[in-house]
């Protein structure tokens, strides 16, 4: 098949409309399934937000047991079922001293912590050998 010149560049650009058009058209469709089955539409910034007193009523974390996650309020947040926490942060943000020393001190149950400067285990480790 011959094709004149410039044709080759309609070609290429015919097909990447199309391809275009059938992209949005799928779009369009999860989001309107979306909407219908969640209430809301997808979004680019995700459907992340801060947790309301509801959420965080029905989500148990405010048990007096659990491993202690942070302050909110009035109330200390606890995670009461006993899974796996990961705690990742940039240099000095406050990880050690804000959450895990607190948390090694009142946790009795066995943990693993990545202490590569030797710091958590020389504050802590009286108050877990009790």
């Amino acid at each position: 098949m011959l094709l004149y010149r410039g044709g080759e560049r309609a070609l290429i650009l015919g097909i990447m409309q199309s391809v275009t058009r059938v992209f949005v058209a799928a779009w369009r469709g999860v989001n309107l399934l979306c909407l219908r089955l969640f209430g809301w539409p997808l979004s680019s910034a995700g459907t992340a937000h801060w947790a309301t007193s509801r959420e965080v009523k029905r989500a148990g974390l405010l048990a007096a047991d659990g491993l202690p996650l942070a302050s909110w309020k009035a109330d200390t947040l606890h995670e009461p079922t006993g899974g796996h926490i990961l705690v990742m942060g940039p240099p000095r943000s406050g990880k050690s001293r804000g959450l895990i020393m607190p948390c090694l001190a009142r946790w009795t149950a066995s943990a693993v912590i990545n202490d590569l400067r030797g710091e958590l285990f020389d504050r802590t480790h009286t108050a877990r050998a009790r």
